[in-house]
């Protein structure tokens, strides 16, 4: 799961999407606040769920659960922020935040035991990395061409 989130963050950097409408970058200096608590709080909650395998819990707790979803949902509002920096959301970007955003709140309320819960999270998150790096790339390629 960090690396599809680093993956995410740096396709957003490579494909020098925002460069033409920063500005000052204040609005993306702002956006990193929510964005970096979402982080940490991913990878405090990571961190416990794998405490929890390791003690070979069966279940999870509601709350952890609810953490690493709200986590999940805050990282991928912010990126659909910082897409907005750049040009107004497609019908294509709204699709793949709500699928993000629609598939981690059902692997989270739905899914209690840890293993599997850790598995199909990072298959949720690895998916989404994929089509908005497909979605980032075609926009950049739009833009130079």
């Amino acid at each position: 799961m960090p690396a599809a989130v680093w993956w995410v963050y740096t396709t957003f950097v490579t494909t020098r999407l925002l460069q033409t409408r920063l500005r000052g970058g204040q609005a993306y200096s702002y956006l990193h606040l929510p964005l970096d608590g979402a982080l940490l709080l991913l990878g405090w909650a990571l961190g416990q769920v794998v405490r929890l395998v390791d003690d070979d819990a069966t279940r999870l707790p509601l709350e952890l659960r609810l953490v690493l979803a709200a986590s999940v949902l805050v990282w991928m509002l912010c990126g659909l922020v910082l897409y907005w920096l750049w040009s107004r959301p497609t019908a294509g970007r709204l699709a793949i935040t709500g699928y993000g955003i629609v598939a981690a709140s059902l692997v989270a309320a739905t899914v209690g035991e840890p293993r599997l819960l850790l598995f199909l999270l990072a298959l949720v998150i690895v998916v989404y990395a994929v089509l908005l790096t497909r979605r980032l790339t075609a926009a950049s390629q739009e833009t130079d061409g």
